[in-house]
């Protein structure tokens, strides 16, 4: 099994978002996009096999985030994975849907 490091990228919104990283992914990172979207750069650790970067319809797993802010209430089936303080001062904290 061959494992890469790929980045994509999330909104900062407090919606439900998915994300295509194939079977059993690891979230590795998360940073302010580097692209002055105020977006948020995530970086995962995903199996090769199960990804088809050229054609993301045909991955084999995906996975859902949700981006909340401090002092913002969440859900029971949120796992908390990373916190991200952003160039404006805002803080974000990024959890997956389990």
């Amino acid at each position: 099994m061959v494992k890469v490091i790929i980045r994509e990228q999330l909104d900062v919104r407090f919606t439900m978002q998915h994300l295509a990283l194939g079977v059993d992914p690891r979230v590795v990172h998360c940073a302010e996009a580097r692209d002055g979207s105020g977006k948020i750069d995530i970086w995962v650790e995903a199996e090769l096999e199960t990804l088809n970067r050229s054609e993301p319809s045909q991955v084999k797993g995906f996975t859902s985030f949700y981006v909340v802010a401090t002092g913002e209430s969440t859900a029971e089936n949120l796992q908390y994975l990373k916190t991200v303080v952003m160039s404006d001062g805002h803080v974000w904290h990024v959890h997956s849907v389990t």
